[in-house]
């Protein structure tokens, strides 16, 4: 285990189950910037935050949103660990390696299929417009392979080899471990006494 890996006192905890998609991404967005107040605002219970536990399930979706988050969670000053529980899905997998720590249950799985365009209705498209999609897709997939390879022990000829993005498939937590998508296999426990909040 290296030291970005390593355990950290938790301060607060946010449970998310729920899709890649808005509104709930809003709702965990505004949560997790909530967290980063320098003080107690008027009127709420508030305590800085030194380190934050998600406690994440989620049947991917808006892969746009997905990445945002991954940027968002990076870019915290306060170490994460998001702990897999039950399904991580589809784009979800890509987000959960943003976080410095990353547990998993030993009955969460991980799922993987090839990846597709999907947008709000629309009422019309140009042809530009068109020509974007396929490039924008293209982008999304490199961009999710690129964090694999840098977050995991997955490495490029890896995803090809498992298909990652081409079959659809169910990965174990001991897969996970294997392959370093998660640093530990354990039933976490939130630590007692901590803020905790339920984002549905």
């Amino acid at each position: 285990m290296t030291d970005a890996s390593a355990a950290f006192p938790i301060s607060h905890a946010l449970i998310y189950s729920g899709p890649t998609n808005p509104p709930q991404t809003n709702l965990l967005r505004n949560q997790i910037a909530f967290l980063n107040q320098p003080a107690q605002p008027p009127h709420a219970i508030h305590l800085p935050c030194t380190g934050l536990l998600i406690v994440l399930s989620s049947w991917g979706g808006n892969i746009f949103e997905a990445r945002s988050l991954y940027g968002l969670i990076r870019a915290l000053p306060f170490p994460v660990e998001i702990n897999a529980i039950g399904a991580v899905q589809s784009a979800a997998v890509p987000l959960m390696l943003a976080a410095d720590r990353r547990t998993a249950s030993p009955d969460a799985t991980f799922l993987f299929h090839p990846w597709t365009w999907g947008s709000e209705p629309h009422p019309g498209r140009s042809l530009d417009q068109l020509q974007q999609i396929p490039l924008q897709l293209e982008d999304d997939i490199r961009w999710a392979e690129n964090t694999f390879s840098l977050r995991s022990g997955l490495k490029s000829a890896e995803i090809k080899q498992f298909e990652l993005f081409t079959s659809v498939q169910i990965k174990d937590a001991n897969f996970a471990l294997k392959y370093g998508l998660v640093h530990q296999v354990i039933e976490r426990k939130i630590p007692a006494g901590i803020i905790t909040w339920n984002i549905a």
